[in-house]
């Protein structure tokens, strides 16, 4: 039971702390290219935050499916149009600028993720180890699920912190180049500054439904 409640514990505090996380790289990528509205008085950073906290685990809560395709798309477009209505409520934003600062912090985050949780992956062979430990009788099985467990904590630390370091990094180097980029000299540069980031939102949607299936109503790796 306390092995349980260590990793079901540590899983909540880093979902608040991700999610509160996201909230702030929200903010700071938005305020590196738009003005916040006069009538907001500089409040509005902490109003995205709190908003964004908020509607992240309201969607959590409407969308808990096992992997199914569609509800997986269904929440992506939802937060893809959620970031968009902050830019559009909380900021004096054109359109062109609301879209391509939308899709590159929606892809942005996916594609951290997807890279650091690959990563992590590839340290899973230390479940097989404790296994082994415990059927050669080198540990107990008190002692092996706690192993376990801890190794489970520390994996998913180590991928949360990679993803947080990529995703922000990821964000300094587009306020880096296009910071000063305040208005789009035509539609032809404004398809081709979009279109990259809408072949990774692509990509996030198709890597969250190709490397997933189900069965038997469990969610599995295809890999």
């Amino acid at each position: 039971m306390e092995v349980v409640s260590l990793y079901s514990v540590a899983s909540i505090i880093y979902g608040i702390v991700t999610t509160i996380f996201t909230g702030y790289c929200l903010t700071y990528y938005f305020d590196s290219f738009m003005e916040q509205k006069k009538m907001l008085k500089g409040r509005g950073k902490y109003l995205i935050l709190a908003s964004y906290v908020i509607l992240d685990y309201l969607m959590d809560a409407l969308f808990q499916t096992n992997f199914e395709t569609k509800e997986t798309i269904g929440k992506q477009l939802l937060l893809l149009i959620l970031v968009f209505g902050f830019a559009k409520v909380f900021y004096r934003a054109g359109m062109q600028m609301s879209l391509f600062l939308t899709i590159t912090f929606v892809s942005l985050k996916d594609l951290s993720s997807f890279i650091s949780t690959t990563i992590a992956m590839c340290s899973d062979k230390l479940f097989d180890l404790w296994i082994v430990l415990l059927e050669k009788g080198y540990m107990s099985a008190d002692t092996a699920d706690h192993m376990i467990s801890l190794t489970a904590c520390i994996l998913q630390l180590i991928m949360i912190v990679l993803s947080g370091l990529l995703f922000y990094k990821s964000l300094k180097m587009v306020v880096k180049n296009y910071k000063n980029k305040e208005h789009f000299a035509s539609k032809e540069e404004l398809l081709y500054l979009l279109t990259p980031g809408c072949v990774g939102f692509l990509l996030c949607i198709l890597l969250r439904t190709i490397l997933i299936t189900v069965e038997n109503g469990l969610p599995m790796d295809l890999y």
